[in-house]
């Protein structure tokens, strides 16, 4: 059942939480079939039910969450439902593990969020008049710029331009939009 469900994963959501339910209620007290069920009520758009059994998932096994494709299910849960700072703590885990995730695309997906989340934090967290630190997403987008072009290449630049004017650096924002236009950058 726990193979079923994660075989209808991504084709079959709904056959997938009904499979990690049976298995849940074949094998109680593990979590595999809750971390199943929680990734597939994500992706039928439950992000606080997915929240609530990755918690429970992470109560019986604490490390049950460590599978590079659950962390990034478990940050985006955490994201939708309002808990950027902790979302922000699963991608600085998640990243040093990018490379272990399928496609190009997923790896500069998860650097885009973490970039994201990043820069919500520094805003959330400023203090003083001045700008927030940006430094660590403008790292997440250097380090998805330079894995190369995938479908995601305009996003990556047309964030870097924003992250960088947040910055409070407006040349350098205005280069990195410019080459972005000069490269035809869309959005995807």
């Amino acid at each position: 059942l726990v193979a079923r469900a994660q075989a209808e994963l991504v084709t079959s959501p709904g056959a997938a939480r009904e499979a990690a339910e049976q298995a849940d209620a074949a094998l109680p007290g593990h979590a595999a079939p809750k971390v199943l069920r929680a990734r597939a009520l994500l992706l039928l758009g439950k992000p606080k039910e997915a929240a609530a059994v990755f918690d429970g998932a992470k109560k019986l096994d604490a490390r049950s969450l460590e599978e590079p494709a659950t962390l990034h299910a478990y940050a985006r849960v955490l994201v939708r439902t309002g808990r950027p700072d902790a979302a922000l703590g699963v991608y600085r885990a998640l990243v040093p593990r990018v490379d272990l995730l399928g496609l190009p695309a997923e790896r500069t997906t998860v650097l885009l969020e973490a970039a994201d989340a990043s820069m919500a934090a520094a805003a959330r967290h400023a203090s003083g008049p001045g700008k927030p630190s940006l430094d660590e997403a403008i790292a997440y987008l250097r380090e998805a710029r330079r894995r190369g072009a995938t479908e995601l290449a305009g996003d990556v630049e047309l964030m870097r331009a924003l992250v960088l004017d947040r910055a409070g650096d407006a040349a350098l924002a205005d280069a990195a939009l410019a080459d972005a236009a000069r490269r035809g950058a869309r959005l995807h």
